[in-house]
């Protein structure tokens, strides 16, 4: 049976469009060519595939850790008929994790001696979204003082989270091989790498502003496998690190004349902040190299193993695999009642709350899907299914709006207070933690090659939200049914292998009808008091 591995690149959004680019392996082996005859490409002047230049792309994922130290000092000085002064320092040690995913293109130049292949090559990022994640403990102090005597001190430790963003890579690295067989070379690398670490903030989306170029290196091994003689399939383990150093300082001034008496007041700053990162990342690689094939040794005379059954290399089953980035935008609406109760036998207390919220915002992140499916050929027309789960997805929902609290507090049903108030940096995260979906493909072959298609079907969407006791949502996880609908290229490489690309476009509605109650009952003094609290929330997010 012949069986088709593919590998594509799928671009998740949700209410919005993407591109995708793949590699794939087919089960059959049979010919087109009588059907739609098309003359071959030259080959290329190299005379060794395994030497010379080449190009290529890789998508890589990962995860690590992340150690960050850091002071900070900052004073207020007022003068005026009187001198006041507050000194304040903080300090902290935090440690959290790094994950992500990334896109990065390549170019380089290899040497064969033999067996032997030594080569280097440059490389860039196109897409990521690491993120890096540390929190920990801060302590706090302060002193207060007027005309130089101390009027407070203060002492205080707390928890504190310090994101940052690894947005971009540039390197250099060498790679030394051995071909183990004619088509598989093993290799080993290392070299620099230049990365790029923003802090993104309300302000300043992509970090910007505060973004700083640090110097790091990396180190890892891997294999490349031959599927012609100029494409072939990488796999890589890399380790990575960087020490990002900063040192933030800011100071104002300013100067008033009220009712004839001066005042001058001067504020200063300074951050000193050194955050280690380590990061373990696997990387699939797709490369195009310019040599033409020769015989490298003895064991390129060994016999290509048998064709397979199929009569044709667009018909039959075949499996895969996805790569998906992208980004879209959400929509939530929300609200939410809550009452809380307090009986002491005598006075009957209690507060009536309610929220209404109105948020939208960004839909970012990648995934990595497996698949199989099964095609049928009538001329030059194909039509196929898959089935199609997640294996990775750090996709996060982060919508940001207004949001409005009113409450009414009553004794013994007497109105004492009323409250409103308006929030309009209302924040709120969810993340798509996997998918399961049914597809169907209908496409026409416009070379023998080269198909074009379109696509359509049901996804399941997992989300989720995650906080500081459950950090991956399982516990208030939900399921939703949504859709999508695109349409693609997929091109042979071999007769088993194709690249695919897609645009996708996702769909979901997210609803959500949340119910919490707490009572407690206590005796103090012969008295007996009685606590209740409850809340309704009913939230919609159309991603």
């Amino acid at each position: 049976m012949n069986k088709e591995l593919g590998r594509a690149v799928k671009k998740l959004a949700s209410l919005v469009g993407a591109s995708l680019v793949g590699a794939s392996f087919l089960f059959s082996a049979g010919s087109l060519a009588a059907d739609l005859p098309v003359k071959a490409p030259p080959k290329a002047a190299w005379v060794d595939s395994w030497a010379g230049p080449y190009i290529g792309a890789y998508f890589g994922a990962g995860a690590g850790r992340a150690r960050e130290t850091f002071t900070r000092t900052s004073s207020d000085l007022g003068i005026s008929d009187e001198i006041s002064t507050e000194a304040r320092s903080s300090a902290g040690n935090l440690s959290g994790d790094v994950t992500g995913s990334m896109v990065d293109l390549f170019a380089g130049y290899n040497w064969r001696f033999g067996n032997f292949v030594v080569g280097g090559q440059v490389e860039g990022t196109v897409f990521s979204d690491v993120t890096i994640k540390p929190i920990g403990t801060q302590t706090f102090n302060s002193v207060s003082a007027t005309d130089g005597v101390v009027t407070s001190t203060s002492s205080s430790i707390g928890t504190t989270e310090n994101n940052q963003q690894l947005r971009s890579m540039a390197g250099a690295i060498g790679r030394v091989g051995y071909l183990v067989t004619p088509n598989v070379l093993l290799y080993g690398l290392g070299g620099l790498e230049l990365g790029h670490f923003t802090y993104p903030d309300s302000d300043d989306r992509f970090g910007g502003k505060n973004g700083k170029w640090v110097a790091g290196y990396a180190v890892g091994a891997g294999g490349e496998v031959k599927l012609t003689d100029n494409w072939s399939l990488r796999g890589e383990y890399r380790y990575l690190h960087f020490e990002v150093n900063r040192n933030e300082a800011s100071s104002f001034s300013n100067t008033s004349v009220e009712s004839g008496i001066a005042s001058t007041s001067t504020s200063s700053d300074a951050t000193a902040r050194q955050t280690n990162t380590d990061f373990h990342l696997g990387k699939v690689g797709l490369v195009y190299r310019f040599g033409e094939a020769r015989p490298l040794s003895a064991m390129a005379a060994m016999p290509p193993a048998p064709g397979t059954a199929w009569g044709d290399g667009w018909a039959g089953p075949y499996y895969g695999a996805y790569f998906g980035a992208g980004a879209g935008r959400a929509r939530e609406s929300s609200t939410r009642n809550n009452t809380s109760t307090s009986n002491d036998g005598t006075t009957l207390s209690a507060t009536n709350g309610s929220s209404v919220g109105n948020l939208a915002g960004d839909m970012t992140g990648s995934t990595v899907d497996l698949f199989a499916g099964y095609n049928w050929r009538a001329g030059n027309f194909v039509v196929g299914g898959q089935v199609e789960g997640t294996l990775f997805s750090d996709v996060v929902l982060n919508t940001i709006g207004t949001e409005t609290f009113t409450s009414v507090s009553t004794s013994n049903g007497l109105v004492t207070s009323t409250f409103s108030a308006t929030n309009n940096n209302a924040e709120n995260d969810q993340q798509l933690r996997s998918r399961v979906g049914l597809i169907g493909r209908v496409g026409y072959l416009v070379t023998p090659n080269v198909l074009l298609y379109g696509l359509g079907g049901l996804e399941l969407g997992h989300f989720t939200y995650p906080d500081g006791d459950d950090r991956f949502g399982g516990k208030n996880g939900k399921w939703v049914a949504g859709y999508t609908a695109g349409a693609g290229g997929e091109v042979k490489l071999t007769d088993n292998w194709s690249l695919r690309g897609e645009y996708r476009y996702l769909h979901f509605d997210v609803n959500r009808n949340e119910t919490s109650s707490s009572s407690q009952t206590s005796v103090q003094g012969g008295a007996t008091s009685t606590n209740t609290d409850g809340a309704v929330t009913a939230r919609q997010t159309n991603a």
